[in-house]
């Protein structure tokens, strides 16, 4: 049905790619197969996240590429993450406890040992070690990348402990240079989140990544196309980038 109807409207076909549409065009999650880059504001993400101890601050409006760009990122970059999602109801112990989940440590809690062999019996941690401290000393251990997405929709005290994460990271870099938390929330909620915790100025990087502009949606729009093997005319490019912006 979508082959006919880009018939329709002036789209010429060459042989089907085996890349389906849904995997080209992602507009409800991040992009991969059908990435474009924006070098500026790629550098600047790249440049906080190599500086050893800065803990990076990433908002904007809904659909502006604030997750897919920091994951592309930290692909150039050879680094893992791990992935924390908020909701309105989330608390600040089930983001502590989310991390500690995808971490996926174990810990030795008995050992025996015989003439014959080592017995060792792993159990994940208890609730009493389950501090914002050890994990961010485990993360840094692992040279993780946390990111914690739409931190900016808990209630005002979960921010604040949140700011006060920031800061454990921040000071746990001096031992782990790799130790790193992205924040990924809406427009204007970055600064809020500093303001909770005046000893962040100048420790965390607050970026903004604007909405795509006409010339970044174009170059979705043809990429998008060239990779699904369709040939469509300029007009319906333009009426694209119209639509979409």
């Amino acid at each position: 049905n979508m082959l006919n109807s880009l018939k329709n409207v002036g789209v010429r076909l060459f042989n089907v790619s085996p890349i389906t549409a849904h995997k080209v065009f992602t507009p409800a999650s991040a992009a991969e197969v059908n990435y474009v880059a924006r070098p500026e504001l790629e550098n600047n993400i790249i440049e906080e996240i190599q500086t050893v101890g800065k803990q990076i601050l990433l908002y904007g409006h809904s659909g502006s590429g604030k997750t897919t760009i920091i994951r592309s990122i930290i692909h150039q970059l050879g680094r893992k993450y791990i992935r924390t999602h908020c909701e309105k109801a989330t608390t600040f112990n089930d983001i502590i406890l989310d991390g500690f989940d995808n971490l996926d440590r174990y810990v030795i809690s008995e050992k025996s040992i015989s003439e014959m062999s080592v017995c060792v019996r792993c159990t994940r941690f208890l609730p009493p070690q389950l501090t914002p401290q050890r994990l961010a000393k485990m993360i840094g251990e692992s040279e993780l990348v946390w990111i914690i997405e739409d931190f900016h929709k808990v209630d005002d005290a979960e921010k604040k402990r949140i700011a006060d994460l920031l800061k454990f990271f921040c000071d746990n870099a001096n031992d782990y240079s790799q130790s790193k938390i992205v924040c990924i929330g809406a427009c204007e909620s970055a600064n809020e989140l500093v303001a909770l915790e005046p000893n962040l100025k100048g420790r965390v990087s607050e970026i903004h990544v604007s909405l795509l502009s006409d010339k970044d949606i174009k170059a979705i729009a043809k990429n998008g196309f060239k990779l699904l093997n369709i040939n469509a005319h300029e007009e319906l490019i333009e009426q694209i980038v119209y639509y979409s912006a």
